[in-house]
C-alpha cells in the first residue's frame, strides 16, 4: 500500500478528469500530481471543501443513497480521500481509509455527511473508524436517514473521538439536497426538464417541436440525462417523437433507467425504445395482453403495472433510482405539478414567440394570486442565445439547520 502523504493546493474542486476511479469503483492509491502540491491547506474549511468536491464529481450515480466525500489528514498532510461512487459499494470512508492505511491512526477524517452506524449493503462506517484509529471525525452534515440521523455522531463520541459539525454546512447542504428531499418526502427526487418559448409554448400548434432550443442547450440536456438514474415519460411523447432519452455524450458509460407510463398499453413494438431495450434499463408502466406483454419481455423490457404518479416514485426509490428526471408533454406535465411532485425544474427558453395553445401548464389556477406556490430560482445561465433557468421547491425540513446536537 501506498503511504506516501501529500499536500494539496487550494480547496478548489478537483476536475473530472482529476479523478483516478478504477472500474470496480474504488479510488486508486496514487493521487494526480496537477491538483497536489507542497503548500499545505490550513484550515478545517479547507479541508472540507477537497471533501465536497469529491461528493460533487460522484454526485448522481449512487443511486439511492447520497454521494458523499472524505478526506484523512495527518499532521496537516492529506493521507487519504474517497467518495461513495455506486450504490452497494465501499462508502466514501472506507475508500479514504484503504487509501491512508497505517496513516489513519491518529488522524482526522473531514466527511460531508454523517458516518453510518448501521448495517445496510455494506458495514457501518463508524465501526471502521474506529477500528482504524481515528481520532477526530469533522462533519459538514447530520444525515437525515432515520437510520442514522444523529446516531453515528453518538457512537463516535461514545468511543472517545472527538467530533466536529457544521462545517461548510450550507455547502454540503446544496450537494446532499436531492438525497435529503428523498429522506423527507420516501420517495424519488422529481426534476422536471423543459424546453419552451419566450410565451412559454412547448410546440407549435401543429406539434412540431424539434427545436426549440439551439444545439449547445441541447448538449446540456444530455449532461443533465447523465446526471440522473431515470428519464420518465408519457405515452404521448413516445408517438409523437418516438425518442430514444438516452445520453450521447463522447465517452459517456452511464446511462439512466427509461421509464414510460403507458396505462392502456399503447406503445408500439416498433418504438426506439423498446427496440433499445436490451441496450438500455426500459420501464414500461401499463397494462397489455399476455401476447404483448411476453413480446416486450422478450424484447427486454420490464413490465410493471401503472398504479398513479405518486406510487410511481416511491416504487422508483426502492429500486434505486433517487433521481428521476421528466421529460414529457403537457398532460404530464400538468398533472405533476397539481400533485406537487416536481421538486426542480430545469427550464431551457429560446427567445422566440410561437404563438397558439401548447402550453406548459394546461390548467387554469384559481385566484388568488398569492397562494400560488412559487419555485424559487437557483441559478440562471445563458447557453447561447438560449435561457438556462435552475428551479426548485422549497421542501419542509429540508434546508432548515440540522448542524447542531445535543450532547
Amino acid at each position: 500500500m501506498n503511504n506516501q502523504s501529500y499536500t494539496i493546493s487550494s480547496p478548489i474542486p478537483l476536475k473530472t478528469t482529476d479523478k483516478r476511479i478504477d472500474n470496480n469503483h474504488n479510488f486508486t492509491t496514487k493521487l494526480n500530481p496537477y491538483s497536489l502540491s507542497n503548500s499545505p491547506i490550513k484550515s478545517d474549511e479547507d479541508w472540507m471543501r477537497l471533501a465536497l468536491s469529491l461528493a460533487y464529481y460522484a454526485n448522481g450515480q449512487t443511486g439511492s443513497n447520497p454521494s458523499v466525500g472524505a478526506v484523512i489528514v495527518k499532521n496537516n498532510k492529506l493521507v487519504g480521500m474517497g467518495a461513495h461512487l455506486k450504490q452497494g459499494t465501499a462508502h466514501a470512508e472506507i475508500h479514504a481509509l484503504n487509501m491512508a492505511g497505517d496513516n489513519a491512526r491518529g488522524a482526522t477524517i473531514y466527511v460531508t455527511l454523517e458516518p453510518c452506524c448501521h448495517t445496510g449493503l455494506t458495514g457501518p462506517c463508524t465501526e471502521a473508524l474506529i477500528a482504524a484509529g481515528i481520532t477526530k471525525v469533522v462533519v459538514a452534515l447530520v444525515d437525515k436517514n432515520p437510520n442514522v440521523e444523529g446516531k453515528g455522531i453518538l457512537s463516535l463520541k461514545e468511543a472517545g473521538i472527538e467530533v466536529v459539525v457544521g462545517i461548510c454546512h450550507h455547502v454540503a447542504q446544496s450537494i446532499h439536497h436531492e438525497f435529503f428531499v428523498s429522506q423527507i418526502t420516501k420517495r424519488s427526487y422529481v426534476i422536471l426538464k423543459t424546453a419552451c418559448s419566450l410565451d412559454g409554448k412547448l410546440a407549435l400548434d401543429n406539434l412540431e417541436s424539434q427545436w426549440i432550443t439551439n444545439e449547445q442547450a441541447r448538449i446540456d440536456v444530455h449532461h443533465l440525462r447523465a446526471s440522473v438514474d431515470a428519464i420518465l415519460t408519457g405515452i404521448g411523447t413516445v408517438k409523437v417523437d418516438n425518442p430514444m432519452l438516452n445520453v450521447r455524450l463522447d465517452g459517456n458509460q452511464k446511462q439512466p433507467a427509461r421509464i414510460v407510463i403507458d396505462r392502456q398499453g399503447e406503445i408500439e413494438i416498433e418504438t426506439k425504445i423498446v427496440q433499445t431495450a436490451h441496450q438500455f434499463r426500459t420501464i414500461l408502466l401499463g397494462q397489455y395482453s399476455a401476447e404483448k406483454k411476453a413480446k416486450l419481455i422478450n424484447l427486454g423490457c420490464e413490465v410493471e403495472p401503472y398504479d398513479s404518479l405518486k406510487t410511481i416514485f416511491s416504487w422508483t426509490l426502492k429500486q434505486g433510482l433517487m433521481r428521476v428526471l421528466i421529460e414529457a408533454g403537457p398532460r404530464l406535465v400538468t398533472a405533476l405539478l397539481d400533485d406537487d411532485l416536481v421538486d426542480e425544474w430545469v427550464l431551457y427558453q429560446s427567445p422566440r414567440v410561437f404563438g397558439g395553445n401548447q402550453s406548459i401548464y394546461q390548467n387554469i389556477k384559481p385566484s388568488p394570486l398569492d397562494e400560488i406556490k412559487r419555485f424559487e430560482i437557483v441559478n440562471t445561465e445563458l447557453i447561447g442565445q438560449d435561457i438556462k433557468i435552475l428551479m426548485r421547491q422549497n421542501r419542509k425540513g429540508v434546508t432548515e439547520d440540522n448542524t447542531c446536537l445535543q450532547d
